[in-house]
């Protein structure tokens, strides 16, 4: 997927340098953990609200996650990075 054109023109205007290649759907996982915590959600929580009717738009489209905590269309997952 191209990266979007708006977020590559904030992106410079801001760092003054070309996005990386990943920077937008860095920025999209990001923002969706920070609905996740603002939502009072840690830890098991956080992985039921997005497997739960959790959508969100991004710059790279609307992520929606399946019961499994995979994005629908997508090749990212939610997983447990500390036990």
């Amino acid at each position: 997927i191209p990266m979007d054109a708006n977020f590559r023109a904030k992106y410079i205007a801001a760092y003054k340098q070309e996005p990386g290649i990943s920077a937008d759907s860095a920025y999209d996982g990001l923002k969706i953990l920070v609905k996740g915590i603002q939502a009072g959600k840690r830890g098991n929580e956080l992985s039921s609200y997005l497997r739960d009717g959790f959508k969100y738009k991004g710059y790279l489209g609307t992520y929606d996650f399946d019961v499994s905590g995979d994005i629908v269309g997508g090749n990212w997952v939610i997983d447990q990075l500390k036990k």
